[in-house]
């Protein structure tokens, strides 16, 4: 979902590639509860927008790392199972949606701020 978000502008054919790409990521990683998909969708859809920009590699990987460190301050946890609390046998995945949202907003944020300074 956060890739379809942010990978506006690609080619229609590159960007259901990279959409189809994440799909293995949502329930934490292949619904086994374990690194959030929200959060590693995010990190791939911020490296992908600031590479369209010419953002070089150092400023990216602060990025990268500001975007982990701020899910992880708002958060308690960075596994799927643990900020969810979901069964993965019989859960829906519902309870992801706020995960996607936070993601998406900061990340907004933090690319409107870049904006902002100049940096892209």
């Amino acid at each position: 979902t956060i890739l379809e978000v942010f990978s506006e502008g690609e080619d229609l054919a590159v960007k259901r590639a990279l959409i189809d790409s994440a799909a293995g990521l949502g329930g934490g990683l292949a619904s086994q509860g374990l690194t959030c998909g929200a959060l590693i969708g995010g990190l791939m859809a911020l490296n992908l927008r600031l590479v369209q920009r010419g953002v070089p590699d150092e400023e990216r990987s602060r990025a990268l790392k500001e975007l982990a460190a701020e899910f992880k301050r708002r958060n308690p946890y960075t596994d799927c199972k643990d900020l969810t609390g979901m069964n993965f046998e019989c859960d829906t995945l519902e309870r992801c949606r706020a995960r996607v949202v936070e993601v998406v907003e900061y990340m907004e944020e933090m690319l409107a701020r870049m904006d902002q300074a100049g940096k892209t």
